[in-house]
């Protein structure tokens, strides 16, 4: 009976070790997807929030502005800056349109000692 143990583990010694290497790295494999997974969907809320506090950014320099019928070169700059970065992040809606309207804005002196943006 041992001898038959014997003959049978140096016969399949090989396949058992393949077989223990293969769960292993399938349990590796299921690991590092899951990981890729929560990373994937951590970026996307940083992706996200980021593009709402850029949205707002717009929005606020935007409405700012217009209520003064003209806005410093500066704050064009700032404001493209801030658009731009938006819309490599997938942002398209409101501050598309706000956007349009202040470039359309007059230049004012903007002296940037007595001006904020928020």
């Amino acid at each position: 009976m041992v001898e038959q143990v014997i003959t049978y583990i140096t016969a399949n010694w090989v396949a058992w070790l393949f077989a223990g290497a293969y769960a292993i790295l399938i349990a590796l494999y299921k690991k590092e997807k899951q990981q890729h997974k929560e990373e994937r969907e951590e970026n996307k809320a940083v992706r996200e929030g980021l593009q709402a506090l850029l949205r707002q950014q717009i929005i606020d320099i935007c409405l700012k502005y217009e209520e003064r019928k003209e806005a410093p070169a500066w704050a064009k700059q700032a404001e493209t800056s801030a658009y731009k970065a938006y819309e490599k992040l997938g942002g398209n809606d409101v501050a598309h349109a706000m956007h349009e309207r202040f470039m359309q804005l007059p230049l004012s002196d903007g002296n940037l000692e007595t001006e904020r943006i928020h």
